[in-house]
């Protein structure tokens, strides 16, 4: 991951609040796909992601590993 990505992924976790949305846990946070977005599935982690956080907000979610997997499964949210 370049320098860039890391920090603007880290600029956009703090504008999303810091913590899971779901539990609050500051630990291995992710950004969660909740609405459909040209980017779906793809660019994870990249430059194409973070563009898309940042145009497209309200599609995504900042939740832990945890939270992000149950949601996934569709149990939370």
């Amino acid at each position: 991951m370049n320098l860039w990505v890391k920090q603007a992924r880290k600029k956009l976790k703090i504008e999303f609040g810091g913590a899971c949305s779901n539990c609050g846990s500051k630990a291995g946070l992710q950004f969660a796909h909740i609405h459909p977005t040209a980017l779906s599935g793809k660019g994870r982690g990249r430059k194409e992601r973070i563009l898309d956080i940042r145009k497209n907000r309200d599609s995504y979610r900042l939740l832990c590993s945890t939270c992000h997997s149950i949601y996934d499964t569709k149990e939370i949210l």
